[in-house]
């Protein structure tokens, strides 16, 4: 037997195994997942942190599903599918719980009725759950009422809590048998269908009309609502991906975003749909463990093709062209996808480039003459998707394959540079401005069009774009790869 809180005129504990019927399925998941929840303190941990909420030793979990309130607005008299409460010696957290599965999504007017349930009651926040992904919890694919104010509102997918529990279940994580078991039986309870958890696997309905307008040149409004739509998507395809590449490689892949747009996705539409508009291109970035950096997407609409690049800084220990090249080549595997193609970036914003094939025969195929060597070298690997492009399944299962090819052949084998204090083997040490990197300290920081920027003590500057962190010696050489790019990044002012 258990108490229910003195503010609640109905309900039950959450059931590992909960008896329901056929046509309960909603009931029947949410009880599982809140059950686990109280259950599996590594699991609490993982998906609580990502809401900015610690779970201690001494935080307490419980877990009702089936809650009315004994005080509740006339309007909103309704079952409410759950309730969580973190308490701890000194507060009390408490959510809400409102699940969806199949195809079903979450309604703006039954959050709203939820936030003025909250608020009659002293409930901190409300918790989302569907089979709509986004990248982080604060980004909801429902629009945000009035009732909200003062409400802390989080969303989750259904495969993204599955996929943290796989990572647990593989990762070095201590925690006792029974607590196992539970975890295993919950993520294989999810991945029945019969569960109706699903996967993100088809971009919205606008998708293909707004490709093949960009395809015929036709002109596209940033108000017009299937723009909007088809970048909601695109986003939503982008968070799919990492949860399916989590559950297969078993790492934490997770959407690198820019700051401005952590915690508010509207802003980040807002952008990708201007860069669709202008660029009739769409980018994104992927944070994985053990990369040299994030692994950066470009889908060129007009071209109908999808882009994975991996930017890498130029051994700074190695004076000549020959041999920063040499760096990079002997890092990639001798069945490395000959298409892939190296660029490289040098002073004053120049660029040349070549196919890995193509250096293999001959590595001066992307030497630039009397330009000293690259800074950076950046490799990529082109997938033409001709009509797969506008197909609306075709193009979230091209996009994962796209993105899993280009880790395989390249991202996994290759390492940033790090400078040492030792000498390499070519005895071209650049060993002062090693020294400068070690010591270099932030001076400046701030944002400019929208980009958050660095600046150190050596001079040199660090942007954060939507395609990941560009970085610079000096701003001489951001002012010449802005020029370069037609303005597109501009140079922020350092202080005098």
């Amino acid at each position: 037997m258990f108490e229910l809180p003195d503010y609640l005129a109905q309900g039950e504990e959450a059931r590992l195994i909960p008896v329901t019927t056929g046509n309960h399925k909603e009931r029947a998941a949410c009880s599982v997942l809140l059950a686990t929840l109280r259950i599996v303190e590594p699991f609490a941990q993982a998906v609580f942190a990502e809401m900015g909420k610690r779970v201690g030793r001494r935080t307490a979990i419980s877990s009702y599903t089936e809650v009315i309130f004994v005080d509740q607005p006339n309007e909103a008299i309704c079952r409410h599918d759950g309730l969580l409460v973190l308490k701890s010696l000194r507060s009390e957290w408490r959510a809400l719980v409102e699940c969806k599965i199949g195809t079903a999504r979450i309604d703006s007017e039954q959050v709203a009725r939820y936030c003025r349930v909250a608020k009659e009651n002293g409930i901190d926040a409300v918790i989302t759950i569907s089979n709509e992904p986004t990248a982080r919890r604060t980004h909801l694919p429902y629009a945000v009422t009035r009732d909200a104010r003062n409400i802390e509102l989080y969303h989750w997918s259904w495969s993204r809590l599955v996929a943290i529990a796989d990572c647990l279940l593989e990762s070095d994580e201590e925690f006792d048998d029974e607590q196992q078991l539970i975890l295993r039986e919950m993520v294989r309870y999810f991945d029945y269908d019969s569960s109706d958890v699903r996967d993100f696997n088809q971009m919205g309905p606008s998708w293909s009309s707004v490709v093949q307008k960009v395809v015929a040149g036709g002109s596209l409004a940033r108000n017009d609502p299937d723009i909007v739509e088809a970048v909601r998507s695109w986003h939503q395809a982008q968070e799919a991906v990492c949860v399916r590449r989590t559950r297969e490689w078993r790492l934490p892949v997770s959407v690198w975003l820019a700051r401005a747009h952590r915690d508010d996705w509207d802003a980040r539409i807002a952008e990708d749909v201007n860069t669709l508009i202008e660029e009739n291109s769409l980018y994104g970035s992927f944070e994985i463990p053990n990369l040299a950096g994030p692994l950066v997407l470009v889908a060129n609409v007009m071209a109908r093709n999808l882009v994975c690049h991996l930017e890498l800084q130029a051994p700074r220990d190695r004076q000549r062209y020959a041999s920063r090249l040499r760096w990079l080549m002997n890092q990639l595997p001798d069945d490395t996808d000959l298409d892939a193609v190296v660029e490289c970036l040098w002073e004053r914003g120049i660029r040349s480039r070549a196919s890995v094939a193509e250096l293999r025969r001959n590595p001066d195929a992307a030497r630039v003459e009397n330009a000293g060597s690259p800074n950076y070298f950046d490799v990529a690997i082109v997938t033409d998707l001709n009509t797969r492009f506008a197909g609306n399944r075709n193009f979230v299962s091209a996009l994962d394959e796209s993105i899993a090819h280009f880790y395989s052949a390249i991202a996994r084998h290759v390492r940033g540079w790090q400078p040492s204090g030792g000498l390499s083997s070519d005895s071209d040490l650049e060993s002062n401005l090693t020294d400068a990197r070690n010591e270099r300290q932030v001076t400046q920081r701030g944002e400019v069009h929208g980009c958050a920027y660095s600046i150190f003590t050596d001079g040199s500057i660090e942007i954060e774009t939507r395609s990941g962190i560009q970085r610079f010696n000096s701003l001489a050489e951001l002012n010449a790869a802005a020029a370069a790019k037609d303005g597109r990044v501009r140079a922020p002012k350092p202080n005098s």
